[in-house]
């Protein structure tokens, strides 16, 4: 459990102010990885094993004690893994919608050839 003092700040996105030139360089920009709020000069890490962001001076009080093997890496590599991972989950969702999408115009397709079928089967039955 994380004592409420230890808090998560959002990922921002951070361009440089460098005049108009500045916003032609996409190449500027750069993330700014949140800092623990307690210790603000500490830079935040992350248990893979227990899943929880701390600062190195709040390790003691917030790791899992049940927890054996602690897998602790900076929050922002955790940060870029698991944004490869969502990107990655993302496109993949994508791909399948984009197969479903086709599959249920097709279907529409065969369901409008099936109406003008029929209506020409009844248009013919009255004539």
């Amino acid at each position: 459990m994380v004592p409420e003092l230890h808090q998560l700040c959002l990922l921002k996105r951070v361009v440089p102010h460098s005049g108009c030139d500045g916003l032609n360089k996409e190449k500027q920009r750069k993330d700014v990885v949140p800092s623990c709020t307690v210790h603000p000069t500490e830079q935040l890490l992350y248990c893979e094993c227990c899943d929880l962001v701390f600062c190195q001076q709040c390790q003691a009080t917030v790791i899992n004690k049940k927890c054996t093997q602690h897998t602790v890496i900076p929050f922002s590599i955790a940060l870029k893994r698991m944004s490869e991972i969502v990107v990655y989950r993302a496109k993949g969702r994508l791909r399948a919608l984009d197969q479903a999408h086709e599959c249920v115009s097709q279907e529409i397709d065969q369901l409008d050839k099936n109406v003008d079928k029929i209506l020409d089967q009844i248009n013919s039955t009255f004539q």
